[in-house]
């Protein structure tokens, strides 16, 4: 494995030829790793402009709202920051009267102010229907039972998989379009 790695910052346009120089690197210098291994960073690599989404990402830690936010924007979705679980509460309960609700949310557990499951909670009270996805370092399964109790969909930890983040909310922002769909269909 390398024991380095470089960050290249480029205009969109330009994503999918940097992506085939980054395997190509990455290829010629882990040349033993494993089959598997390399067909997984191709399959992540695929999936990084698919995400057609908007997402809030409530979130206190800017080191953890660079990361996240660099994992979904370069998969294609837009993401919005709110730093506490009010301002995520208050954020999501507008955009959804407004009719432009958030097509998942990532709800860190740990925030000040009002914590993930309580703004969960009152998101759920409140009426909110939408996507709700827990990302937390606490990973036992009573704290993942916790989160849904409160109203999550789903679960995630930190730190934090790119693929499993990138399918989580790829699953959640197409069960929602579909669902749009469905009751915008009119029955003649």
């Amino acid at each position: 494995m390398i024991p380095y790695s470089i960050c290249i910052s480029v205009p969109k346009n330009y994503l999918n030829r940097l992506m085939h120089y980054a395997v190509e690197f990455y290829t010629q210098q882990c040349y033993s790793e494993s089959e598997e291994r390399l067909k997984q960073i191709m399959s992540y690599l695929d999936k990084m402009s698919n995400l057609e989404c908007r997402v809030l990402l409530a979130e206190d830690m800017p080191d953890n709202q660079r990361l996240v936010s660099f994992y979904l924007k370069q998969a294609g979705a837009e993401v919005f920051f709110a730093d506490n679980g009010q301002i995520a509460l208050d954020i999501a309960l507008e955009a959804s009267n407004h009719g432009f609700p958030f097509d998942v949310i990532l709800m860190d557990i740990q925030m000040p102010v009002l914590n993930g499951n309580e703004a969960t909670k009152k998101l759920r009270e409140s009426g909110y229907t939408g996507a709700i996805i827990a990302i937390t370092a606490h990973t036992s399964s009573h704290d993942r039972q916790t989160c849904l109790d409160a109203g999550c969909d789903d679960y995630t930890t930190k730190p934090v998989n790119p693929n499993r983040l990138i399918d989580l909310v790829a699953h959640y922002a197409s069960k929602r379009k579909r669902k749009e769909l469905t009751e915008d269909t009119v029955i003649v």
